[in-house]
């Protein structure tokens, strides 16, 4: 495909340490995410969820599959502890919805590739026996390489891509927003940017991105890392699960970590 996304191989944590480092990545704003497979898409929870119906036959018809299940979400946590009052606006509600598990159109970011290296790597400590929110298997040995990727976006402007039709209608839509209305320490603590993908022809990113010729925005980086000597190295960086999800249960976690993983939590 001649307009393809570039992927980058990269060969180990040193390697990555190395062209985070050497790279030229300071002349534009960046974003990152970090993902457990790099045969995943960029594909948000709720459009996962509604793969069936893509692409949708009209834009109206999208937004009241959507609205009607953003109504429903409202209806049950308006008045409940946590829901501010007078929270109506769109991306702050999605926002909210994500952060206690709704499906969204909705992809977290970070402006930390270390913090996407973070949770591209959680996902597959398992695999290695480090998983990093319950206590591991200690009669198994922990350690072990795993290919994960990062994606990087280069935001040009503003980041926005969309299309306005004959009637002044949005077409298709995406967009980046960090103000959600609420206090939020996850996303301060992450460097969280959030991107909503608000399109009823495209269910990935990736699609969306091909089919308006901006795939030079995207970049996907396949890493082989030591998991175990990758997560070692994050947490000297302070990037665990204590320090990116801070609260007293992630907070019990990572004491709980530094006993299951001595050699790698100091």
């Amino acid at each position: 495909m001649p307009d393809d996304i570039e992927v980058i191989e990269i060969a180990s944590w040193d390697e990555f340490i190395t062209y985070l480092r050497t790279s030229s990545l300071d002349v534009a704003d960046y974003f990152y995410r970090g993902q457990s497979d790099p045969s995943w898409a960029l594909v948000p929870t709720l459009q996962r969820k509604l793969k069936p119906e893509y692409p949708f036959a009209t834009r109206d018809a999208y937004n009241h599959r959507v609205n009607a299940y953003l109504r429903a979400f409202r209806d049950h946590a308006h008045g409940l502890i946590g829901f501010p009052d007078g929270l109506t606006t769109l991306d702050p509600l999605l926002s909210l919805g994500r952060h206690h598990g709704l499906l969204t159109p909705i992809l977290d970011w970070t402006r930390s590739p270390y913090v996407a290296a973070f949770f591209a790597l959680k996902g597959v400590a398992e695999k290695v026996n480090m998983p990093l929110d319950h206590d591991r298997d200690s009669s198994r040995g922990i350690g072990g390489k795993e290919i994960v990727a990062i994606w990087r976006y280069q935001v040009e402007a503003d980041g926005n891509i969309f299309e306005v039709d004959s009637y002044g209608k949005v077409k298709d839509f995406l967009r980046f927003f960090t103000e959600v209305g609420f206090p939020n320490l996850r996303q301060k603590a992450q460097s969280g940017v959030y991107m909503h993908l608000d399109t009823h022809e495209y269910q990935s990113v990736d699609d969306l991105l091909r089919a308006k010729g901006k795939t030079a925005r995207l970049q996907k980086w396949i890493l082989e890392v030591d998991v175990a000597e990758a997560i070692g190295d994050l947490a000297l960086m302070n990037i665990h699960i204590g320090s990116m999800f801070p609260d007293l249960s992630h907070a019990a976690q990572q004491a709980n970590n530094r006993m299951n993983y001595p050699d790698t939590f100091f």
